[in-house]
């Protein structure tokens, strides 16, 4: 079994740096600060299917291995309580469209204080990979009051001093290589391919104020982003590569006319509906 723990953390470190998943989550926040969350996770069935063969192939006579499924029920379930307290699970159904596998799921909370969101996307695979792997959580959080309107502030995660310093060797061993060659770009596209994540909150009534940068009548994108996009612009990975990963104005600068890839810059992001 630990043979296949460890082959489960190698397979999900590339498959969370390949991408491969869709996730898309919806946040609807009604006027009182209760509300839904609601996600979509969506992966082509040719990648399930390769799973489903690597996860087997280390079944025998000794060892009983449950079989790879993107929508499990009990996961999804049990996922509630890393949302917060009170954080309840409504409806979940399996998905199948346009050669992909996936399901979607919803859950209700009472209170948007006590709401928190992982935007790890490795947080949405199921438990016999998502724990073997351990990814730091990297939560969102939220603050609600109710005067005459509505009001709703989102913090963004913040960076560990130990990321800090692993980001800082990071950069002076990769300082030496200046450029991507043509395999290690064919090697990016092939990982990043049809990964996507994007987060959205949704209020119940008109957003009458908001620094956010992504704002559509009652809707505020946190973020949208399709690695498609940006892996089709060599001069922006080059860009990327060279950049201050804790400086967000140099990260805006490069990815601001990037159609389609959308990133909240403001730290943190207020809303006010009514």
């Amino acid at each position: 079994m630990k043979k296949l723990a460890a082959a489960l953390i190698i397979l999900f470190v590339l498959l969370t740096i390949a991408g491969c998943v869709d996730v898309k989550t919806k946040i609807k926040v009604n006027k009182d600060g209760s509300g839904t969350v609601e996600e979509t996770v969506l992966m082509s069935t040719e990648m399930i299917q390769m799973l489903k063969q690597f996860v087997s192939g280390f079944a025998d006579d000794s060892t009983n291995v449950e079989e790879f499924k993107l929508y499990n029920e009990g996961d999804i379930k049990n996922r509630a309580a890393d949302f917060g307290d009170g954080v309840q699970f409504s409806s979940g159904k399996e998905l199948q469209e346009d050669g992909r596998e996936g399901y979607v799921a919803v859950y209700t909370f009472e209170d948007l204080n006590k709401l928190r969101f992982d935007q790890n996307p490795g947080s949405k695979m199921p438990e016999q990979m998502a724990d073997a792997e351990g990814k730091e959580k990297e939560y969102i959080t939220f603050s609600f009051s109710r005067n005459n309107d509505s009001e709703i502030i989102i913090s963004m995660p913040p960076v560990s001093k130990e990321k800090e310093e692993d980001e800082e060797k990071d950069e002076e061993v990769d300082s030496s290589s200046d450029s991507l060659d043509t395999q290690d770009l064919s090697r990016l596209k092939f990982l990043m391919k049809d990964f996507n994540i994007s987060l959205l909150i949704e209020t119940d009534g008109y957003i009458i104020e908001t620094n956010a940068n992504y704002v559509d009548r009652s809707s505020v994108t946190l973020f949208d982003l399709n690695f498609n996009l940006l892996l089709d612009e060599p001069e922006r990975l080059e860009a990327l590569k060279k950049i201050n990963p804790n400086d967000m104005q140099e990260l805006k600068e490069v990815i601001k006319d990037v159609q389609g890839i959308r990133i909240e810059t403001n730290d943190p992001v207020k809303i006010r509906f009514r």
